[in-house]
């Protein structure tokens, strides 16, 4: 994948000036696989991405990306909420802050996964783990 694509747009159904181009029903990778496991870090839980198109032989970069847009637009639970470590609560509460701003309506979503990757994140891409079946996500900070 070349680029990167703003976590908080769902760039399959809008697109954006700034995105890079791709085809969105290209193989994620290669050779192609019916799933994938994606580490994110930054505390989340790793995800499942299952293939979920008839036509394509694997895993599309269509099915990641509607998958992150899945996930990065959940709210977080209080109770995980509560069990993670001080530091980490700390930087999702600075960014749910700022992502609210005097949003009432926005406020009332709660703090969401992506509010655990800090401000104008980008995914840039995947990269295959060496120990075990898993990938791990990149992520990018974005223009300020």
């Amino acid at each position: 994948m070349r680029g990167s694509w703003h976590l908080l747009y769902d760039v399959i159904t809008r697109r954006f000036a700034s995105q890079p181009r791709c085809d969105f029903n290209e193989l994620a990778v290669q050779p192609p696989v019916k799933y994938l496991k994606i580490n994110l870090g930054y505390a989340l839980p790793p995800i499942i991405v299952y293939s979920r198109s008839d036509v394509a032989a694997g895993v599309t970069l269509q099915d990641i990306f509607q998958e992150l847009f899945n996930v990065f637009k959940t709210k977080v639970p209080p109770n995980v909420f509560s069990a993670m470590s001080k530091p980490v609560q700390t930087i999702a509460t600075e960014q749910f802050k700022k992502r609210t701003n005097g949003k009432g309506n926005v406020y009332h979503d709660g703090t969401l996964w992506s509010d655990f990757l800090g401000p104008n994140r980008y995914f840039a891409g995947l990269s295959r783990r060496a120990k075990d079946d898993a990938w791990d996500a990149w992520f990018v900070p974005g223009p300020q």
